[in-house]
């Protein structure tokens, strides 16, 4: 039949037909041999099945040794086939497994409760179909993950404080030679420069700057107008101010005018002895006294 291996049933005809040649000694050898091989199944080294048939037809026909041969090549392949397929196995295994862990593990991360329930569920069929307990693993991952977090929380931490810490120095900086530069201005008009001239970054700063010395402007007008107030010296009576005639007696006038000269040459020795010193005020209802601190 099509398809049959023919070199199952030759053994016995080969073995009849080498057997009459035998007897015509080396010529006959010599026709044996081809036709041995044009009976001889068709070899696939990489297949145990063509192994063992070749090893069978060997056996057939007498050959013991190439048997032996052909049968431990097909004992050979097919342990590593079996080895191959075993380690072809547990590579499966091992993806499925990871697969299944990274699942859940995204799951926790998205923290998606039916996500993780259904990851979770997925891992354990896993686990039952290959005899594996996914349970160590699972709680390894999420061990794993809570670990992962820790750590990038950590490094975000520690990477939001320095720069907190490099713009508060930055601010601090700005701010000293913000200061100097009020505190250096004379007018309202060069404080409302370096405040518009501020950057953001001590926006706020500057305003409180900007107050404080225009407060300082005040303050320094203030104490130099009582300064001034305080330095004045008092005025003389002007004599030409003293009526005469119309009634008038002459000696009151003329005694009107004395007093006057009189109190003039007080309030002349009186703004001497002051000059470049404080004077204090001191006013009640009855009296006017004036005190002189060095």
């Amino acid at each position: 039949m099509a398809g049959m291996d023919a070199s199952a049933n030759l053994g016995g005809m080969l073995s009849q037909i080498g057997g009459t040649l035998g007897g015509m000694g080396q010529a006959g050898q010599g026709l044996m041999r081809p036709i041995r091989t044009s009976f001889r199944p068709q070899l696939d080294p990489n297949s145990v099945e063509s192994l063992q048939r070749q090893a069978a037809f060997q056996g057939r026909i007498g050959d013991t040794e190439q048997a032996r041969l052909f049968t431990g090549q097909a004992l050979a392949l097919e342990e590593r086939n079996r080895e191959e397929a075993e380690k072809q196995r547990k590579l499966e295994e091992g993806q499925a497994r990871t697969k299944a862990l990274n699942d859940y593990t995204q799951a926790l991360a998205a923290k998606d409760p039916v996500a993780m329930k259904a990851a979770e569920a997925e891992a354990m069929r896993v686990g039952q179909l290959q005899g594996f307990n996914m349970m160590p693993l699972l709680a390894q991952a999420e061990q794993r993950l809570r670990a992962t977090q820790d750590a990038e929380f950590t490094v975000g931490e520690r990477q939001r404080i320095a720069t907190e810490r490099a713009q508060n120095q930055a601010v601090d900086k700005a701010t000293e030679a913000l200061a100097a530069a009020f505190n250096s201005a004379n007018t309202i008009e060069e404080m409302d420069v370096l405040l518009e001239q501020a950057g953001p970054l001590v926006a706020e700063q500057a305003q409180q700057l900007r107050d404080r010395g225009v407060a300082r402007l005040d303050k320094d007008q203030q104490r130099r107008l009582a300064e001034a107030e305080r330095g004045a010296q008092l005025g003389t009576i002007d004599a030409g101010l003293i009526p005469t005639g119309d009634g008038l007696p002459p000696a009151l006038a003329e005694g009107l005018k004395k007093g006057v000269e009189a109190f003039n040459a007080e309030i002349e020795a009186f703004n001497k002895e002051v000059a470049g010193k404080k004077i204090v005020l001191m006013l009640s209802a009855k009296s006017l006294s004036v005190s002189v601190t060095h």
